[in-house]
């Protein structure tokens, strides 16, 4: 096990100094480690492996990385538009922190005891997140790899069970907000009323075209006096009779039409 560790030297592996400036072959060391964790045998003889790993100080040196670049925040929905959250998100050593971390948690109590401590808000905040890195599906997976244990899935109930709870009053307030700027609001049983008569007086007010009513806008010289209305025709040049004795045969215009009705500006507008 030590000759194999020994690849990765150093160890923990310098996660800021990777995040600054790294070698292609540092790239690739984590990433060959990330592989390696998640293709760990979940057996006796896998679980050795992962507490060795676990005494070389790799998982609590990525978990403290994460606590110590996380930004600070009380509500588990996440605001990722925020520059602090963009920041971290895009930081080259978290998809690879998360990567081997779901691996080394899969069946392994002592790992995944080490995850649940302090971490499964921050991991859950960025199970939210869509980015290239694909960091939201990443978090998602090191989830799920923890909820074999009992108490890991019980504080990621807890904390999923609170984001939805403030999406729901987001929306609802939202919802609110919506309802009352059209003088309505939901009263104890949920049903729509009418907070007040205005706009239902206004809606009665309005009266209908009686007359020609423009085939775009749906009004007429009742509602819109000063618009010029027009009829579209299909007209076309011909003699008015063909058999004219003239040599010179009078000319005139055949016209049919479905007299569907138009404001001129309509028409220019949606030509």
């Amino acid at each position: 096990m030590s000759v194999l560790m020994s690849h990765f030297r150093p160890y923990p592996l310098d996660f800021d100094k990777f995040d600054t400036e790294h070698l292609p072959e540092d790239e690739q060391k984590l990433e060959l480690f990330s592989i390696l964790a998640v293709a760990i045998d979940k057996s006796e003889l896998g679980n050795t492996l992962k507490d060795y790993i676990l005494s070389l100080g790799i998982v609590h040196h990525s978990l403290d990385y994460i606590r110590t670049h996380a930004p600070v925040a009380k509500p588990t929905l996440l605001h990722s538009d925020s520059d602090e959250w963009k920041e971290f998100i895009s930081k080259p050593s978290l998809k690879y922190i998360l990567k081997f971390l779901t691996g080394l948690a899969s069946h392994h109590k002592s790992t995944q005891d080490a995850v649940t401590g302090d971490c499964i808000t921050i991991i859950h905040r960025l199970e939210q997140v869509s980015s290239v890195e694909h960091v939201g599906s990443l978090a998602e997976n090191l989830l799920e790899a923890l909820c074999s244990n009992e108490c890991a899935a019980s504080r990621i109930e807890e904390v999923r069970g609170q984001t939805k709870a403030e999406k729901k009053r987001l929306a609802m307030a939202m919802r609110e907000k919506q309802l009352g700027a059209l003088g309505m609001r939901t009263n104890d049983r949920g049903q729509l009323t009418v907070e007040s008569q205005s706009i239902m007086q206004q809606m009665e007010e309005l009266g209908e075209e009686s007359g020609l009513v423009c085939v775009i806008c749906r009004e007429g010289y009742k509602f819109q006096p000063n618009k010029v209305l027009g009829v579209y025709t299909f007209t076309k040049r011909c003699n008015v009779e063909e058999f004219e004795l003239k040599p010179r045969k009078t000319v005139g215009y055949s016209t049919v039409t479905h007299f569907n009705v138009v404001h001129i500006d309509c028409h220019m507008s949606a030509v």
